[in-house]
């Protein structure tokens, strides 16, 4: 986040520019993004990646294991193998904001403030809005 002595800590963007948001409109329907699909170069080094699926993950498994490894090297991999076991648990960021009655303006205003708060404790980083 650029720091600014006039910048409002209110006044953090969360949405995208508007060229972004361009790039981002859904395909029409029948019409593929990637007509050619995956090239084929690509193709075969996902193929030779998964050849080693398993002994990777056994080298993984002696890791996570290895009571003589470094701690940073079990906890890296117990957490790349539950990862691929159970999927990625979900990102839940939690925001005490009461907005039962907070109409359009007053519940922009609050996230903005929220975000704010968490871009100067670094949590998040955003830019300020620009006109």
């Amino acid at each position: 986040m650029s720091e600014t002595a006039d910048v409002d800590p209110v006044a953090v963007t969360y949405e995208l520019p508007a060229r972004t948001r361009a790039k981002l409109t859904p395909w029409p329907n029948g019409v593929s993004g990637n007509p050619s699909g995956m090239p084929k170069h690509v193709a075969g080094v996902v193929a030779l990646a998964r050849e080693h699926t398993t002994g990777i993950i056994g080298v993984l498994a002696d890791i996570a294991y290895d009571k003589n490894a470094h701690a940073n090297a079990r906890v890296a991999a117990i957490g790349i193998l539950l990862d691929r076991g159970w999927g990625k648990a979900p990102a839940v960021m939690l925001v005490d904001v009461a907005v039962k009655n907070l109409d359009g303006d007053a519940l922009d205003q609050a996230i903005r403030r929220e975000m704010a708060a968490l871009a100067a404790a670094k949590i998040i980083d955003v830019e300020p809005e620009t006109d």
